[in-house]
């Protein structure tokens, strides 16, 4: 059942902002649970999609699911969006450790800047 664990709830002191409840992605990284899933004998029923990746911001839709789209998002200034595109080339390139019990938010905004996470909100 596509969407059937796509919902989530409000955080934050003002409530505005949202998580998902439930994971529900699969990466090519994800060696454990590829791991369980050919291991459950459904390893050849696993296929791997190539969804669009969006953005709502300003009431329009922004497609981000590539470097050339992230160098053309309207929301944030050209030296913003090299910052953006700088950061997430390190964090592709990471370990995974020295991120660990660091929220999302407060990292983003040291190394991206509260202005370019503000816009592009």
């Amino acid at each position: 059942m596509l969407g059937a664990w796509a919902s989530g709830f409000r955080v934050g002191d003002d409530g505005e902002a949202w998580l998902e409840k439930y994971y529900h992605h699969l990466f090519r990284t994800d060696k454990t649970a590829i791991s369980t899933i050919k291991e459950l004998g459904l390893g050849d029923r696993l296929t791997w999609s190539h969804p669009r990746t969006v953005t709502l911001t300003g009431g329009q839709i922004h497609q981000l699911d590539s470097p050339f789209n992230l160098l053309l998002f309207p929301p944030l200034r050209l030296d913003e969006r090299l910052r953006v595109f700088a950061v997430l080339a390190l964090l592709k390139l990471a370990n995974a450790k020295p991120f660990e019990g660091k929220t999302a938010d407060a990292w983003l905004r040291r190394w991206i800047g509260t202005a370019t996470v503000s816009n592009a909100l």
